[in-house]
């Protein structure tokens, strides 16, 4: 049949950074070392690609990628690991979670989290691996609107968020997501509320 909306589109993305793969202080999105494990999301007219690694090859970082859905394009890039290294989001396949207020939700399954925080309790250099994460479009631009408080002060170094997805319950105040591949924990929505980075 016909392609529809100017279709196919290349995956092209860049995005400042010297981590993993990088050339000259740019990240490259390099399509072979990547697969697209999780389900599409589409949110208010926009298509959120996340991506994983393809087969754990190394170098790779943790990429999302915005597509205006009736032109398909390209509306937003984020790197979640862009001065470190992996940042995959697997999902067990699900796609992001979002809320009314077109917040999306996410988990980074593994990667670099910078032990330095800012004034403002994020990474130093931008690194949000192995965390819980909130995601906000606006102004033409993906960013990190928080990273969960448990994941700052630690706790996860011996929990790895793994492959689970993020769930939001009947209440929009309250989101389920894996600590491991058997144990369920939670977070509350307005615990996630501070200014972003990105």
């Amino acid at each position: 049949g016909k392609e529809e909306f100017g279709g196919p589109v290349d995956i092209r993305a860049t995005f400042p950074g010297s981590g993993a793969g990088s050339q000259a202080g740019m990240e490259i999105f390099d399509s072979k070392q990547y697969a697209e494990r999780a389900a599409l999301l589409l949110l208010n007219g926009m298509i959120y690609t996340t991506w994983t690694s393809h087969c754990d090859i190394d170098p790779y970082t943790g990429w999302i990628v915005g597509y205006n859905a009736r032109t398909l394009k390209q509306t937003g890039v984020l790197n979640i690991t862009p001065n470190g290294e992996k940042g995959a989001i697997w999902q067990s396949g699900a796609g992001p979670a979002a809320d009314p207020q077109g917040s999306v939700y996410l988990e980074a399954a593994n990667g670099t989290f910078d032990t330095v925080l800012d004034a403002k309790g994020f990474p130093f250099r931008g690194d949000f691996g192995n965390s819980f994460l909130r995601i906000s479009f606006s102004g033409a631009r993906l960013f990190v609107a928080v990273v969960d408080d448990d994941r700052r002060t630690g706790f996860r170094e011996e929990r790895m968020l793994r492959s689970g997805a993020v769930i939001r319950g009947r209440h929009v105040d309250v989101l389920l997501f894996t600590v491991t591949r058997a144990t369920w924990d939670r977070a509350r929505r307005e615990s996630l509320s501070r200014a972003g980075k990105g």
